[in-house]
Formats: structure tokens, C-alpha cells, sequence
């Protein structure tokens, strides 16, 4: 039985990507930016080493003098701040400066420059996260409303920025106490509790300084200033930053282009969706890459494989392939029910309308649905069944009745992955269990005893389909048939095991009509020491197509023979 399966899926819209792979350098932490985006932050600010783009060691990493970037020269790499406009020209200082104002998405982004996904957010994408709608200004009941606060990072200064989902973040000021009402000297943390913190998924935006326009004096490195642009630009000669310092908080000021600031990326939440139109879409997770962070759950295909899976993408990430893994039912609610494409027992989830059966007393009618025994129950009289019914026992629970009538309706047994469940029918006064037009035996014990004179296990049935577990007929009185089969009855056998027992001059399996027993597999049983175990003048006994078990014939239980014998004591099929 395969409880778990891989589906491995190359979606084709991709193309290789530019440096490393994104998912390797993000806080595992989503931010809104919009009402209907999220991102993760980048691990560290923007870094430019002469040759190669880089994010900073740790979030609170500051580079100060060492990033001053003289024009044309590499002697003060590596370098954290930059002009706006010069992605092309990191070196460049602040005398010169990209001066279009139209299309600056090529020269203003940074996200380039760091492979596939990464950008840097506009001005609006930063007033959001700040829950602002204006300069300086946190707006009660934004959905950002004071997730940020001022504090220092193994001694540096700069904003934490909480995700979304606050679950267990413990050490963070009040609400009260953050936004722009924070102060740098209000929380502190050290290397190991900012650990702590970044795990959560907290950003924190060191207040890095920055370079004046004359190209070569850096100021405020660590302390309390700093600024990061955004990638919209203001005018000819000035773009949008996101400023912060010890009294304030602008998400939405501007400078000249001419200034070296710091740069912060992010990466889009992406999402993975079946395409509309796949059917059973409940059963699946899909991740995206290798050593990605985030599980994306998506709905997914409830199959073999063999059916052909359509994944629609959103997003900027440039993915290589997909894995698409099955979803494990949780155990407690897992039941085994044959699979007729499969040919076997495979899980399936325990329906959340399910009723429980308790015990009772007096004769009980269960209406159309699904029922499930947990425990030792007892019914003191008759089940009735008013409807067709899915009686799910759970492993190590009984379930204990006088008769099941069936009221020409259909039952269906299941039980768990130990098969251990057992149902139990004890008749003294009729048939105990009856009158059902498809009795389906899936996954567990199921054992009816008739110990009234004339009286059956198993009567009036007319398909009787058993897939797994195990099946005990018999009948104790005077006489009587371990199964009857009414007319144009039937008995399939796809796997588990069948026992069949008669008494007096009624034979283990009988019946007054033309009727079949087909064994596709598992194994049958029948006796009646005193008679014979098999009606054969009505009953036919065959094997299924691909069936190679024995069918074998015995008048003392001890002598077998494959020569057919009508009038045999005991027949068994499949030993």
C-alpha cells in the first residue's frame, strides 16, 4: 500500500538564473506591502565587493568608511551605499547620476544584480509596511499597524520590522511602545537573542548612514540615521528613501540622487495552483527548488501519477523544477477502503461529519451516512439500517450487536491500517445479518453467529464483496447455512479471508437459486463436518482471472484433492 507518493513536475516557463539562488539569502519571514503581496526580506543589506554582488554577513552588518566608493578606483571595497540610477556604475560617486525620468526599472532596481526574483520595493510598497499612508504617520487598524520598532543589534541602531504572523515572538516591545512612538535605547539584543528573533522571521534595517554628495564623506555609520531607497523616483534629479532616525520614521521622503544610501531586497511570496478545472484538489504540498524555506500549499492531485498535473505560476522567482509530494493522512483518521483501479487497500480520511456509534440498550436505525466505532460498543438489539451506511471501526475497537437488518440497503465495513477492528453479530433468534443488497467487507473482523434453529451467519444478501480483513460466518443451532445466497446472489472474494460454517443438513454455503462464489484472491474456507460445505447443485465456485490458488476439496479435514468432489466436507481455496 503506498501511503505517500512523489510527483516530480519541470515547469517550463523558467530560465536559468543570475547568481545564487534567491531562496538562499531570505529571512523565512512574510511581510504585507500591499493588500494583496507579501515578501521575505533579504539576510543583509546590499553589498558590491569590486566584482561581485553580495548581501551583508548579518542583518546589523555596516560597512562605514570602507564604502566610500571612489569614482573609478576599487581601494574602498567592499561598499554598502550607493547613488540612485548608477547600478550599472557602483563606483560612480556623487557627481554623477542617471538624469531620465521615465522607464528607470533597469537602473533604479538593485534586484538584478542578486539573480532571479529579487527587487527593491517602491515607495508606496514601503509606506505600506510601515502601516502608513502618509510621512511619519501609523494608521490604527492597518493590518501593518505598528509591527515595527527602533533598537539596537549586537550595538547597532535600526528598525525591527515584525512579520505578519506574530506566533511565537515573545521578546518585543508593547504595542504601545512601538512604531514611531520606539526609541534606538528602548530594546536592545544581543547576537543570541537577535538569533531568536530572525528564526521568527523579524527583519532588522540597520541605520547604516550615509555618503554625502561629495562622494568620499560617509556620516552616522551604526548610529541613529539612515536610509534606504525605494525604486521610484521623484524627479529628474531626486528619488524616494526610506528614512529613519531617532524621531522619526519617513517611508516616503526624498533626496538627490546624488546621496549614497543603503539598499535592501526583497522577494515575492510566490504561489503554485493547479490549473482550473483538476478534479480531487485537497491531497498534495508542492515546494519550489532546493533548501527552499517556505512549504507551499497548494491543492493537488488525488491519484496514481498517471494523470497529468498543470501548475500555474505567480511570481518573479525563476524556478527550475517542482516537487510535488503526497500529503499523509493523519493515522487517527485514516481508514483502508479498496481501490478497484489499483486492485488494493489504500488510505482514505475519515469524513469530518462521521457519527460516533455509542452504545445502547434497546434497537437502534442508523440513517444514510458514515459511522465510526471507537472503543467497546453495545447494541442490545437490532440495527436497522434506513439508508446505506459506511461503518468505519477503528484498530482495537468491537462493535457488538444482536442482528443487522438491512432493509435491502447497503453496507460497507472498513477498518484501519492494523485491520484489528472487529464487528461482532450474535443472533439467537434470526438471521444476524441480513436483507442487504451489497455487503462490502473492506478492512476488519467481522464474525455472525445465528444460533437459532434454521437460522444463518449471512442471509438474503445479494452481492457480498470482501476486499480485505476477515469474515466469520457460521450457524450453531440445529441447522442452518453459514451464508444463504438469495437468487442471483453473489460472493466476490478480492482479498482477506473468508470462514464459512453450516450445521445440521445445511451445508456451510448454500442456496436455493443459481448463485456464484468468485475468488480473485485471499482465501475461502467453507465446511460442514456432518453435511457437506457447499451447495453445489446451486452454488458455482470459480477462480477470478489472475487468480492462481488452489481450489481444493477434503472429506476428513485431512486429504486434499483438486479433483472437484460435490459432496466434499470442507472446500478451501487459496491454501
Amino acid at each position: 500500500m503506498k501511503q505517500k507518493r512523489l510527483l516530480f513536475l519541470l515547469v517550463l516557463l523558467l530560465t536559468a538564473t543570475t547568481g545564487a539562488w534567491a531562496q538562499t539569502g531570505m529571512i523565512n519571514g512574510l511581510f504585507s506591502v500591499s493588500a494583496t503581496k507579501r515578501v521575505y526580506f533579504s539576510k543583509g543589506n546590499l553589498q558590491y565587493d569590486g566584482t561581485n554582488w553580495k548581501f551583508a554577513a548579518s542583518q546589523w552588518e555596516v560597512l562605514g568608511a570602507n564604502g566610500t566608493g571612489a569614482s573609478g578606483t576599487a581601494t574602498n571595497y567592499p561598499m554598502d551605499l550607493f547613488t540612485w540610477g548608477n547600478i550599472d556604475s557602483p563606483t560612480y560617486n556623487g557627481t554623477t547620476y542617471y538624469t531620465e525620468n521615465a522607464d528607470l526599472s533597469g537602473i533604479a532596481d538593485w534586484g538584478s544584480r542578486m539573480g532571479s526574483g529579487w527587487y527593491t520595493l517602491s515607495k508606496d510598497e514601503w509606506l505600506y509596511l510601515f502601516g502608513m499612508e502618509s510621512n511619519n504617520t501609523d494608521k490604527s487598524g492597518h493590518a501593518r499597524y505598528r509591527k515595527y520598532f527602533r533598537a539596537k543589534v549586537n550595538g547597532v541602531s535600526g528598525i525591527v520590522l515584525l512579520p505578519d504572523d506574530l506566533s511565537g515572538i515573545s521578546d518585543i516591545p508593547a504595542e504601545s511602545s512601538r512604531g514611531t512612538a520606539s526609541t534606538f535605547n528602548g530594546k536592545t539584543y544581543t547576537t543570541d537573542a537577535w538569533s531568536a528573533m530572525e528564526s521568527a522571521g523579524c527583519v532588522f534595517l540597520p541605520a547604516a548612514g550615509f555618503r554625502k554628495e561629495d562622494g568620499t564623506t560617509v556620516s552616522h555609520i551604526g548610529l541613529d540615521t539612515g536610509f534606504y531607497w525605494t525604486s521610484t523616483a521623484y524627479d529628474s534629479g531626486k528619488a524616494f528613501t526610506m528614512g529613519i532616525n531617532s524621531g522619526n520614521v519617513d517611508p516616503a521622503n526624498n533626496f538627490n540622487r546624488t546621496f549614497g544610501f543603503s539598499v535592501r531586497l526583497v522577494i515575492d511570496q510566490y504561489y503554485l495552483t493547479l490549473a482550473d478545472g483538476v478534479k480531487d484538489a485537497d491531497k498534495w504540498t508542492v515546494k519550489v527548488g532546493e533548501g527552499q524555506a517556505q512549504a507551499l500549499p497548494i491543492g493537488g492531485l488525488k491519484g496514481d501519477g498517471s494523470e497529468t498535473v498543470t501548475l500555474k505560476y505567480n511570481g518573479r522567482l525563476k524556478v527550475k523544477s517542482v516537487t510535488a509530494e503526497k500529503k499523509g493522512v493523519d493515522p487517527a483518521k485514516a481508514y483502508l477502503k479498496w481501490d478497484a483501479t489499483k486492485k488494493e487497500l489504500v488510505e482514505a480520511e475519515i469524513p469530518a461529519g462521521a457519527t460516533t456509534v455509542t452504545s445502547s440498550t434497546t434497537n437502534v436505525t442508523w440513517d444514510a451516512g458514515t459511522y465510526v466505532v471507537e472503543g467497546n460498543i453495545t447494541i442490545g438489539g437490532m440495527i436497522t439500517l434506513n439508508g446505506n451506511v459506511d461503518l468505519i471501526i477503528k484498530d482495537g475497537a468491537k462493535l457488538t450487536a444482536n442482528q443487522i437488518g438491512g432493509n435491502s440497503k447497503n453496507l460497507s465495513i472498513y477498518g484501519q491500517a492494523n485491520q484489528t477492528g472487529q464487528l461482532i453479530v450474535n443472533s439467537s433468534g434470526g438471521h444476524a445479518i441480513y436483507l442487504i443488497t451489497t455487503l462490502n467487507v473492506h478492512s476488519c473482523q467481522v464474525t455472525a453467529t445465528s444460533s437459532g434453529s434454521g437460522s444463518n451467519g449471512f442471509s438474503g444478501i445479494t452481492t457480498i464483496n470482501v476486499y480485505g480483513g476477515s469474515v466469520d460466518a457460521e450457524s450453531t443451532g440445529d441447522y442452518g447455512n453459514g451464508i444463504k445466497l438469495p437468487s442471483q446472489g453473489s460472493m466476490n472474494i478480492y482479498g482477506g479471508e473468508v470462514k464459512v460454517v453450516g450445521k445440521g443438513n445445511f451445508s456451510g454455503i448454500g442456496s436455493s437459486y443459481a448463485t456464484t462464489i468468485t475468488v480473485y484472491g485471499g482465501k475461502l474456507w467453507a465446511e460442514n463436518a456432518g453435511f457437506k460445505a457447499i451447495d453445489f447443485g446451486h452454488v458455482t465456485l470459480t477462480k477470478g482471472t489472475g487468480f492462481n490458488g488452489k481450489i481444493e476439496y477434503s472429506s476428513d479435514n485431512s486429504t486434499w484433492s483438486e479433483t472437484k468432489d460435490t459432496g466434499a466436507k470442507h472446500v478451501r481455496v487459496g491454501y
